[in-house]
C-alpha cells in the first residue's frame, strides 16, 4: 500500500476541545485509518499546531476521505500530504528511466 506522510495544521478549536475533555487522539485516528483499510504507523505532535500522519492506504481516494472528514470537523485549517517511495522503490523508478526514455540526458543549467 502507499504511505504517506500527512502535515495537519491544528485549528485553535481542536486544541480547546482537547483541553476541555483531554484524550488520545491516536487511537481515534487509528480506528478512522481502519475505516478505508488503512494502517496508521505513527502519529505525533511537532512544534506550533502541527499535527503528523503517517500511514499507509490502498489509493488516494481513501486517503482524502480522512483528510475531508478531518477538515469538517474544523479540527484541520491545512494540509499537506506527501506520498513517500521507500529506497527499494526508488531504484526500481531509476531502472525505468533507461527503458522508458532510453539514453535520457536533460540539459543542465550552466553556472
Amino acid at each position: 500500500m502507499p504511505t504517506y506522510l500527512v502535515t495537519l495544521n491544528a485549528s485553535a478549536g481542536l486544541y480547546q476541545a482537547m483541553i476541555k475533555d483531554p484524550e488520545d487522539r491516536e487511537d481515534l485516528t487509528r480506528q478512522n485509518v481502519g475505516r478505508l483499510d488503512g494502517k496508521l504507523l505513527g502519529y505525533y505532535y511537532g512544534n506550533g499546531n502541527k499535527v503528523y500522519m503517517l500511514a499507509e492506504f490502498p489509493d488516494t481516494a481513501a486517503l482524502y476521505t480522512v483528510i475531508t472528514a478531518v477538515f469538517a470537523t474544523g479540527g484541520a485549517v491545512d494540509m499537506d500530504v506527501v506520498e513517500l517511495f521507500t529506497s527499494r522503490e526508488m531504484a526500481a523508478v531509476c531502472k525505468a528511466i533507461p527503458e522508458k526514455f532510453g539514453d535520457y540526458s536533460p540539459k543542465l543549467a550552466e553556472d
